[in-house]
């Protein structure tokens, strides 16, 4: 770049009637597991060293995935495994990772069964907490949030353990699943747990409070009200620097628009790298132009300090706001504002982090339109000699979306010579292409 940067009997029965009756289906014809190969992972799995004991469930799990094999010796054996106490915890918390494996990509009827076996397992206080935290970290992968019967009573489950008494380890691993799961009761719960005296479970609901508001936002009278309970945290500097970044990015997931200010004021006022970094993400994800000013200012204000990490992240989060800008008919001067940014970023920033984030997101402006887009790129074809390679490649992909052009590197055509062949087109060309 030009002068820039230098498992009990009692079940069995019907365990071997659900598992029957799947495995009369037809099996894959292509890439089939060999039928023999169950019976010696089972031995291998009951026998010997603890680390070919685990691989060996490891398999088990993976064979719904592989050949859709559905014979009921696995679902039994594997059930037996985690119920017998006697097995070491580590390799029943395996069992554990094999049976929800299995049974997410198995008949209905056994995934139901499983979630049944696995509740019981989970509510039952003599169980070994090991066993008890890895059920409630991993059941949420079977759950259906709108399903009824055995999903309705896990969902309950979960619910009972993240409100008990129990370890808070236990306790944080069930609301980390009602927050993946996502149902609209458990909201109670996981609202209720956000002033529990115990530190981790008071963080755990932040962290499932961002995963329920990850997915579509759930119609929930509640959420102006969590909304605003949300931004009291963000504003508040007594809480807990991982709350208030994860309030940031809850607030944007749930769509709560008036938090914007908090965040804004976040950006402006603190340094603590962990929270401007969620705010920016949070802003990234509102994908509102009316903040490019507030992240400019971030760049500006962490532009010559150790934080390349920030400054990479404020390239990102103006990138990502070319394609609300695009939808926006007076929004010339912001555009403007984010592309002589992310150009400042890509020219002066000594980190080759940064450049890279700017090299690759001013390939967004292609989406704006008559947005006049010269100096871009001119910037980039000046960073083709970058002496990063990923700047380099950055700068090429930005310049074909940009210009709707590609020039390819010969074998053995330096760097900048393949530079000359894109200022030579470039100059002849101009930017005809803009729309």
């Amino acid at each position: 770049m030009v002068g820039i940067r230098e498992s009990v009997s009692g079940h069995g029965v019907l365990w071997g009637a659900l598992f029957v009756a799947a495995s009369l289906r037809p099996q894959a014809a292509e890439g089939a597991e060999p039928e023999e190969t169950i019976p010696a992972l089972m031995r291998q799995a009951d026998e010997g060293p603890s680390e070919a004991r685990s691989k060996a469930l490891e398999e088990l799990g993976r064979i719904g995935d592989k050949s859709k094999l559905r014979d009921h010796a696995v679902g039994e054996f594997l059930l037996r495994f985690i119920r017998n106490e006697r097995q070491l915890p580590r390799l029943r918390k395996k069992a554990v990772e094999a049976i929800i494996a299995l049974a997410r990509d198995t008949d209905p009827s056994i995934r139901e069964r499983v979630l049944e076996e696995l509740v019981r397992l989970l509510e039952r206080s003599s169980e070994r907490n090991s066993v008890r935290w890895r059920i409630a970290a991993e059941i949420w992968v079977l759950v259906d949030p709108k399903g009824l019967g055995a999903d309705r009573r896990a969902i309950a489950a979960l619910e009972r353990v993240a409100s008990g008494k129990g370890p808070a380890v236990v306790r944080a691993a069930a609301l980390r699943s009602l927050g993946r799961i996502g149902a609209e009761s458990s909201l109670k719960v996981i609202r209720a747990a956000l002033s529990d005296r115990n530190g981790h479970i008071a963080r755990a609901a932040w962290k499932a409070f961002e995963e329920y508001f990850k997915t579509p936002p759930p119609r929930t009278r509640d959420l102006p009200a969590l909304g605003k309970l949300m931004a009291e945290h963000i504003a508040d500097t007594s809480s807990p620097l991982n709350i208030r970044a994860a309030a940031m990015k809850t607030v944007a997931h749930m769509g709560y628009k008036p938090a914007i200010p908090k965040i804004e004021n976040v950006l402006k006022t603190e340094n603590e790298e962990q929270l401007v970094l969620a705010g920016l993400e949070a802003l990234s994800i509102f994908g509102e132009p009316r903040t490019a000013g507030a992240i400019v200012k971030v760049y500006g204000r962490f532009e010559g300090t150790e934080g390349s990490r920030v400054r990479a992240s404020a390239c990102s989060a103006l990138g990502d706001l070319y394609q609300p800008l695009a939808e926006t008919k007076t929004a010339a001067r912001t555009v403007a504002l984010v592309t002589d940014c992310l150009i400042r970023a890509l020219y002066e920033d000594e980190s080759a982090e940064v450049a890279r984030a700017a090299a690759y997101y001013l390939g967004n402006l292609a989406i704006c339109g008559k947005a006049p887009r010269e100096k871009a790129i001119e910037a980039l074809i000046d960073a083709l000699v970058d002496p990063d390679n990923k700047v380099r490649e950055n700068a090429a992909d930005s310049l074909g979306e940009l210009t709707l052009h590609e020039i390819e590197p010969r074998e053995g055509e330096s760097i900048e010579d393949y530079q000359k062949r894109w200022r030579a087109w470039f100059g002849e060309n101009g930017d005809r292409f803009r729309s």
